[in-house]
């Protein structure tokens, strides 16, 4: 894209501010000294802030990342001649961004996991806040406790991610049960 027609784009408001996320990360899970991880490798998994001119992707806001400009001329110096360096305070990404697609395929990933694993599911109540609960990975022949609920994985799994909301804190632990 030449200066010019950036400059007549932005100009007449043929412009817009995506978010987009990638996530090519490899999930493994396995149990480690009785906890549960993810061995797998983090790679190219990221969340910005995109703008788009007529069109055609020219600036991007990465999260932790420093921006890139995908033209010939500096973008930040053309939009401050003509006025318009708001856009790029539009174009921050805050730290606290989500990454849908990352946590989306880290979902999946573990609700496979548990389907194939060797464990029941269960949820232990403890003190009956709903924000206050041990996700339990039982073994087979282990007897159930009155207590704890029996949950499918879907379940199991959007319970130990809960990370409580702008009202209310989560504790959510996890316990390995196996005799």
């Amino acid at each position: 894209m030449e200066k010019q027609e950036f400059i007549n784009a932005i100009e007449s408001g043929n412009y817009e501010i995506k978010l987009e996320s990638d996530c090519s990360c490899c999930f493994d899970w396995e149990i480690r000294d009785n906890r549960l991880v993810n061995v797998g490798s983090c790679d190219a998994c990221w969340v910005g802030n995109i703008l788009f001119v007529a069109r055609e992707s020219v600036r991007q806001e990465i999260q932790f990342e420093s921006s890139e400009d995908f033209t010939e001329f500096d973008i930040e110096e053309t939009l401050e001649e003509i006025d318009k360096e708001s856009i790029l305070g539009d174009m921050g990404i805050s730290d606290d961004e989500e990454n849908i697609s990352h946590t989306n395929a880290q979902t999946e990933s573990l609700i496979e996991w548990l389907k194939e694993s060797k464990y029941d599911l269960y949820i232990d109540p403890e003190r009956g806040f709903a924000n206050e609960y041990t996700c339990l990975l039982v073994a087979k022949d282990v007897e159930e406790d009155d207590n704890w609920e029996f949950v499918d994985a879907e379940e199991w799994v959007n319970k130990y991610f809960y990370n409580g909301n702008a009202a209310t804190e989560a504790f959510v632990s996890f316990a390995l049960i196996t005799e």
